[in-house]
């Protein structure tokens, strides 16, 4: 009797969820590492350990649940560097010189056709704008033709008469026509705003074709056109420090300078041994490095310099040599931004006032 007692209790304290067995828990565990209170474990498989060994697999479950797979190594591409040896000899062997450096970006920008077309263009409008003045005058003069005027609908309903224009296809041809030189205008107001080229990089083009006699002397005559010539190079490059520093680092280049200077892939562009080329960003890092100490010791040495003259000289001294001192400290570090820099005029005002 009390071991049928028993069993139906056993029986229904499972029912009600308060007894699981070793899979029951195995499943529980599987989703929330935590049990509820007051479950009692039965089973003849039960142990502390295999429970333990179940609580240590949660981990690794977990990992391989939320683990991503490493995708297949793929294989690097290797970059592809254009050397200027391969190029066939002529106008490939120069596009391939002009593009290996910013600094020999250098193209006419025919500054003479775009005045000529653009005038040529003007005197077009113009003797339009005379047709289309003409073509308003004569219906203003006729009081029945007035209304063509007022109204674009009529006007462009009305026949024009033989061997007429109409005033439609007049603003056609109008329109058409400003477009044209709107376009031409605006092209040749960017092609104006280019920089002009840095004389060491137009000389560094003109050697290379003295040199190597890429083209024919008709075709390579461009180059001598210096008046009509662009780059486009940033303007912040032909600043007078880069000049310098580029020109100290041609002038001492050697295998440290040229690791430091220059990396990998600008290095595999030539192996022409005078030709000379060096990585752009490396070349802007040291420049702003020198920049900024030259501000830090214009900043630091007029303060020391007061300081010293404040506490060692006598009152009477100290207010002339104050001024002397932040007087000159004003003209150095305004020469520091005008030389070493390409800062407008109204910049390095308002710099020298604050």
């Amino acid at each position: 009797m009390e071991a049928s007692d028993s069993s139906s209790k056993l029986a229904r304290e499972m029912e009600e969820g308060r007894i699981v067995t070793l899979s029951q828990c195995e499943k529980e565990i599987a989703v929330s590492p935590t049990l509820s209170s007051g479950t009692t474990f039965v089973g003849s498989t039960y142990s502390p350990r295999g429970v333990l060994s179940v609580v240590r697999t949660i981990p690794s479950r977990l990992r391989r649940k939320f683990s991503v797979r490493n995708p297949k190594k793929r294989r690097v591409p290797k970059i592809v560097i254009r050397k200027l040896e391969n190029s066939p000899k002529g106008f490939p062997y120069v596009a391939s010189y002009l593009d290996s450096d910013d600094s020999f970006m250098i193209y006419r920008r025919f500054g003479f056709l775009h005045a000529r077309l653009l005038l040529n263009k003007q005197d077009e409008l113009r003797a339009l704008e005379s047709d289309l003045r003409a073509v308003d005058q004569q219906d203003w003069n006729d009081a029945s033709r007035r209304k063509y005027l007022k109204s674009r609908t009529k006007d462009n309903a009305r026949e024009s008469a033989a061997n007429a224009t109409s005033r439609k296809q007049l603003l056609e041809t109008i329109e058409k026509k400003t477009l044209e030189y709107g376009q031409l205008l605006f092209q040749a107001q960017q092609l104006v705003s280019l920089n002009r080229p840095a004389n060491r990089d137009h000389r560094s083009v003109i050697n290379m074709m003295e040199n190597h006699n890429p083209l024919f002397e008709t075709e390579a005559s461009f180059i001598y056109e210096k008046e009509d010539l662009i780059t486009l190079r940033p303007g912040r490059e032909t600043a007078f420090l880069d000049a310098f520093v580029e020109r100290m680092l041609q002038m001492c280049h050697c295998k440290p300078i040229q690791r430091i200077f220059c990396s990998e892939e600008t290095r595999a562009k030539s192996d022409d041994v005078n030709l000379h080329y060096f990585t752009r960003e490396r070349i802007n890092a040291f420049v702003t490095f020198i920049i900024t100490c030259f501000i830090l010791v214009v900043l630091i040495v007029p303060i020391w310099a007061l300081y010293h003259i404040t506490t060692n000289t006598n009152g009477s001294a100290t207010s002339p040599t104050c001024l002397g001192v932040l007087l000159v400290s004003t003209l150095i570090f305004s020469a520091i931004l005008s030389l070493f820099t390409k800062a407008r005029r109204h910049e390095i005002l308002a710099a020298a006032a604050g």
